[in-house]
């Protein structure tokens, strides 16, 4: 990897940071209270290692010294932050490698959780499957790296849920190829399902019309009916409601494409 400096935010002109996690110290003459100027060349500057294991230089600005994780330097130079995320992982567990390729923004659950990782991804498969809980598309991408490059995340954010039932990142399921099949999305969108109001479909049994409800209440309304006895027809699975209507609940690409009331068109 070439490597690339930066200048370290409120820093200009005295540091800069580089993608392979090297700061040095900026060409420049200092002016003392004295009245001394003393010149001070460039020079890469060499890092410690804190309590916990992060390497750390000290920035010196205007007679006051600042500590400075370098990986977080890295980081806040090279990789975009879009979601605003607060913490930085390193992918290889070594938090002395603060090359820009090892390092990725995440949430504080990854961060937390993500202790032998590195070893638990060599058992992730190449090959995942997205499924958007809207509209029901499938898209197959080859890695976990260009999956969080098509949803504009990380690939933490993408193993965190991995084949996790009814968690979902930017309204994409995620699975592994070999456990993506008809059962593993049904019961994810069962468990993504208990956690948000749900619409309803209505079939009818009279004129065998089909209708899409936003909620069970605005179906109450309408055809007067109580909004416990229909909760607990959906719950039991029961299949006709009082002689005259068929329940269940909406599927997500249902309540994307019709309206409160509408005629379902298949």
């Amino acid at each position: 990897m070439k490597e690339i400096w930066k200048d370290i935010e409120e820093f200009e002109g005295y540091y800069q940071i580089s993608n392979l996690g090297q700061v040095k110290s900026m060409d420049r003459d200092v002016i003392y209270s004295n009245g001394v100027i003393r010149h001070y060349e460039e020079r890469i500057r060499t890092p410690v290692t804190d309590k916990n294991g992060y390497l750390m230089v000290t920035l010196n600005k205007s007679s006051k010294s600042y500590p400075k994780r370098v990986h977080q330097l890295v980081a806040r130079a090279f990789i975009p932050n879009p979601d605003n995320l607060p913490s930085i992982n390193h992918i290889d567990e070594d938090k002395t490698n603060n090359r820009v390729d090892n390092l990725e923004w995440c949430s504080v659950y990854y961060n937390n959780h993500y202790n032998g990782r590195y070893e638990r991804i060599k058992r992730y498969p190449k090959s995942v499957c997205l499924f958007n809980v809207v509209n029901g598309e499938v898209i197959k991408i080859e890695s976990i790296s260009e999956a969080a490059r098509r949803l504009h995340g990380s690939a933490g954010n993408i193993e965190e849920v991995i084949d996790a039932k009814g968690r979902t990142f930017k309204g994409w399921m995620i699975f592994s190829e070999r456990n993506f099949n008809g059962l593993a999305i049904k019961q994810s969108l069962e468990e993504y399902n208990k956690h948000r109001p749900r619409g309803i479909v209505v079939e009818f049994i009279d004129t065998e019309d089909k209708r899409f409800y936003a909620t069970e209440n605005e179906f109450c309304h309408e055809y007067n009916e109580h909004p416990g006895s229909i909760n607990t027809y959906l719950r039991n699975n029961r299949d006709v409601f009082k002689n005259k209507y068929v329940i269940r609940y909406a599927l997500p690409f249902e309540e994307s494409k019709y309206q409160n009331g509408q005629l379902l068109d298949y």
